[in-house]
């Protein structure tokens, strides 16, 4: 028995360095519109990551029998309207399946996440210029949704390379998907990818020093100068924002209307379970667009003024999607959760060398990203690629085996 083990063990590792190529397949197949291929192919990635995932986490069993159960509806959709119940299990598939991994793995699975950005660039290429860039598939929010989730990958892909050549070529796939983005046109999407990396390094300056790579200490010594070119930076950004999108925007009245819109629905999604009695304040309305029957035209005139009689079908925030939906009960795990994932980001990291490398590079700009994401939008919706990205990043803060082999 052990000499079968061992001879399989490198054909594991093989498989193991590969099955992330899955992500740019099922990437390019969604810029094709091939949406049940693209998720077919990602089920596949997920069962053979969990099957992996058993021998160290039995508790994994559990996880592939509730795939089996679900896997009808994360690939043919049945049940989302938009939002499910099933979101919040597909994002924990994607955490369990990459919980435990070592550096050399997540090295590995980072630059695969990174050559998504290629197919993506190639149909971006021959898309109209004039028109906003949309995915067939979950429109142009998702689209610019999923860009932040893979420039954090390039960017840390680049940053934990162990060659100068590797780092070239992954920083140059951090560029590339900056004009993406742009014909996206994603706001969110421009704005909280860099402003995420920023707001690492000025904390890990600042105040959790050992998360800084060796080669990145030399900023200690301008403590100082660099919150202060952090905070004046921000400055800048404020006054440029508001010029452009707000006081001389290209399409008057737009942006106004727009985040006018989403702030005035995230607000009445907020209301409605302290209106509809006890049962409805603890659990919520629940899913199939039971809130939005509430937060249409008729109840915000901003939803009339922007051509909206039924009001838009997410909160557009994701505490009051949760709280509207799951009640006072769903908000209190989502608190757990985060509270769970601070503790994991402001543990003691010291002596971990690789692992801290990990979280400066991207545990901690990604979880940034989320938590900017989650104040204008409800990312936790539909399009299952990225709500396994979700939970594969967030698998990141924890730490996997010193090892550096991959079993």
């Amino acid at each position: 028995m052990r000499l079968i083990v061992d001879r399989a063990t490198p054909g594991l590792a093989w498989c193991d360095r590969v099955a992330d190529a899955a992500w740019p397949v099922a990437v390019a197949l969604l810029c094709l519109d091939a949406r049940y291929a693209a998720y077919l192919t990602v089920l596949v990635w997920l069962i053979w990551r969990l099957l992996l995932q058993v021998q160290r986490y039995p508790l994994a069993v559990v996880f592939l029998l509730l795939l089996g159960a679900q896997a009808g509806q994360f690939v043919l959709e049945r049940d989302l309207q938009p939002s499910s119940a099933s979101d919040p299990l597909v994002i924990a598939l994607g955490f369990v399946a990459m919980l435990g991994r070592t550096e050399a793995q997540w090295r590995c699975t980072l630059r695969w996440l990174a050559l998504a950005i290629v197919p993506l660039a190639l149909w971006a290429s021959g898309q109209d210029p004039s028109v906003r860039l949309a995915l067939p598939v979950g429109g142009i929010n998702r689209l610019g949704f999923l860009l932040g989730l893979l420039q954090l990958s390039a960017w840390a892909a680049a940053g934990l390379s162990r060659s100068w050549w590797s780092c070239l070529g992954y920083s140059t796939l951090v560029l590339v998907s900056v004009p993406i983005i742009l014909h996206n046109g994603s706001r969110v999407a421009f704005l909280a990818p860099p402003l995420a990396v920023a707001i690492t390094v000025v904390l890990a300056v600042w105040r959790r020093s050992e998360w800084l790579p060796q080669e990145w200490m030399v900023l200690l010594r301008w403590r100082r100068q660099i919150l202060q070119a952090f905070l004046a930076g921000v400055l800048v950004m404020i006054t440029v924002v508001a010029r452009s999108w707000y006081l001389n925007p290209s399409v008057p009245g737009g942006n106004v209307l727009s985040d006018r819109g989403r702030i005035d629905t995230s607000l009445c999604w907020t209301r409605q379970p302290l209106r509809r009695g006890e049962e409805k304040l603890l659990f919520g309305l629940g899913y199939n667009q039971k809130v939005q029957r509430y937060c249409g035209s008729k109840a915000l005139p901003s939803m009339a003024e922007a051509g909206r009689p039924d009001g838009l079908p997410h909160a557009h925030n994701l505490f009051a999607q949760v709280v509207a939906e799951n009640g006072l009960l769903g908000l209190l795990s989502l608190g757990s959760v985060l509270v769970l994932l601070a503790r994991q980001v402001f543990m003691d990291v010291a002596g971990q060398g690789a692992f801290s490398r990990r979280l400066f590079f991207y545990g901690v700009p990604l979880l940034l990203y989320l938590a900017m994401n989650g104040l204008v939008s409800s990312f936790q919706l539909f399009l299952m690629t990225n709500q396994l990205l979700i939970g594969l990043g967030l698998a990141s803060l924890w730490r996997g085996p010193q090892s550096e082999s991959i079993p």
